[in-house]
């Protein structure tokens, strides 16, 4: 016998216009060595509370008000893009589906004409250019990874085929379910990212959690946690390649359970997440440069409001920053004991030393890799990081009421810079080639940053001389905050 689909799930066919031609590689981020992005709704700290957060000084991009949605961030939840096919997480007898349940039951052309609504409303301009994350949670398209909770995806696939084939035996009616549910969430998200390109070109188009390796399995033996994905996890991923191929930038996490604080087991978990997501962004053949990684991280401990210790920021920030990584998006809640602990944190710890690991990434960029690509480690898990030497630079912050200032003092000297080059490699952005990022290649020229988004990646306007400034050994400001 062969696996039958005798009815159209999906509709295939799409305007042409939509994605007749690719366009040009948008301007953000593609060519700065490091970002930290801010992604948390965190205006209500200023408007409701009367505590402003000082993001810019210390050079955290964020969108204008500190909004969820605005011109250098965009995230969509499962309610806020088209019609997401899931079923209702409450718990009740039958699961309650929502615009079908599964993707094989939904419409993929109704979702996309919701889409492009939605799109027009959350991103009026076409000339957007951020980093545009959808955040599809309650299923995976890999039908094996549909476990625990999610496994209600399984069941009621298989439901859909029993109803219609009752005499099929269960091991035919669990693979074609198999088939039929991972061909539909296929196409809807494939699709789905497809026609965001097409809609909004500028945008940095990925979904949360993709890739992710299930490296988790610290609750079983934590003393002798290596962090390595599971190789069958790798080859999943490999099987996403459709996935991929879609993507313009992957959104991968490495929120940090409490359990890890402090030790070398989180060091590795963050190490293997972060390292698959590069493995991943080299996998398609038809990308002319590799997809630029963005990972989730938290200022807290998973499911806590404990900020995250020194050696947890440099596992995370610092680590992502040294692997090579375009940089980290900053995830987090707007209470009022968040916002007061938020605050804090960021004018004690966090602040300086996001300030720290952009402006040493910065300097190596342009010391090793002629400003034109972003230093990596030469060996993935040595123990090296993008890190100002503190013998040699000094960071200041003063904060006067809600007014913030932070500055920078040092030098880079020819020791240090022999250690850059010693520890780290370059990874050549668009349009340049050579060991140092030296030559041009026939892809063109390298994409430039948005002036706004230029002066926000490097601390504000008083940074516009960030390289000389530190190489000559002069002091900067890196902005005020009002």
């Amino acid at each position: 016998w062969q696996y039958s689909f005798p009815f159209q799930i999906l509709s295939t066919e799409l305007p042409r216009s939509a994605w007749a031609s690719e366009p040009p590689p948008p301007s953000f981020p593609a060519n700065r060595p490091f970002l930290v992005v801010w992604n948390a709704p965190t205006s209500r700290c200023r408007t409701a509370f009367g505590l402003p957060l000082p993001l810019e000084p210390f050079g955290v991009v964020a969108n204008d008000q500190e909004v969820f949605a605005g011109g250098n961030i965009t995230i969509f939840y499962q309610h806020q893009l088209g019609l997401y096919p899931h079923y209702q997480a409450d718990p009740a007898p039958v699961p309650l589906p929502v615009h079908g349940g599964c993707p094989q039951n939904a419409s993929l052309r109704a979702h996309l004409d919701a889409m492009e609504r939605d799109l027009e409303a959350a991103i009026p301009s076409r000339a957007f250019s951020g980093l545009s994350v959808i955040d599809w949670e309650t299923w995976r398209p890999l039908w094996v990874r549909n476990w625990d909770k999610k496994g209600v995806y399984r069941t009621m696939s298989a439901h859909l085929v029993r109803q219609r084939y009752p005499t099929w035996p269960q091991g035919r009616v669990e693979l074609q379910a198999q088939w039929e549910f991972e061909t539909a969430a296929a196409r809807f998200m494939s699709e789905t990212l497809r026609l965001a390109r097409a809609r909004r070109p500028g945008g940095w188009w990925g979904y949360y959690l993709f890739p992710d390796c299930y490296n988790y399995h610290y609750w079983e033996d934590f003393e002798n946690f290596t962090g390595h994905c599971p190789g069958i996890e790798r080859q999943r991923n490999d099987a996403l390649l459709w996935l991929w191929e879609q993507s313009r930038a992957l959104y991968p996490s490495i929120y940090l359970e409490e359990v890890l604080r402090g030790s070398a087991q989180g060091e590795r978990f963050v190490r293997a997440k972060v390292w698959e997501a590069l493995r991943v962004a080299e996998l398609p053949a038809s990308a002319s440069y590799s997809l630029p990684v963005f990972v989730y991280a938290r200022p807290f401990y998973s499911y806590t409001l404990k900020e995250l210790a020194q050696v947890d920021l440099e596992h995370t920030i610092g680590q992502a920053a040294a692997m090579g990584a375009q940089g980290v998006v900053l995830w987090g809640e707007a209470d009022y004991s968040t916002c007061l602990k938020m605050r804090h944190y960021l004018l004690s710890r966090l602040g300086p030393y996001v300030l720290n690991v952009t402006t040493a990434a910065a300097l190596c960029s342009r010391t090793q890799c002629n400003g034109h690509g972003r230093c990596r480690r030469r060996i993935p898990d040595s123990p090296t990081y993008l890190h100002l030497e503190p013998s040699t630079f000094q960071i200041h912050v003063t904060t006067a009421a809600n007014h913030t200032q932070a500055s920078i003092r040092g030098r880079l000297g020819p020791r240090q810079q022999e250690a850059l080059g010693r520890d780290f490699i370059c990874h050549c952005y668009q349009g340049w080639q050579g060991d140092r990022c030296q030559e041009r290649n026939q892809a063109g020229e390298a994409p430039s940053l948005s002036p706004p988004l230029l002066a926000a990646s490097l601390g504000g306007p008083y940074l516009t001389s960030i390289y000389d400034a530190v190489t000559l050994g002069i002091s900067f400001l890196s902005g005020f905050y009002y």
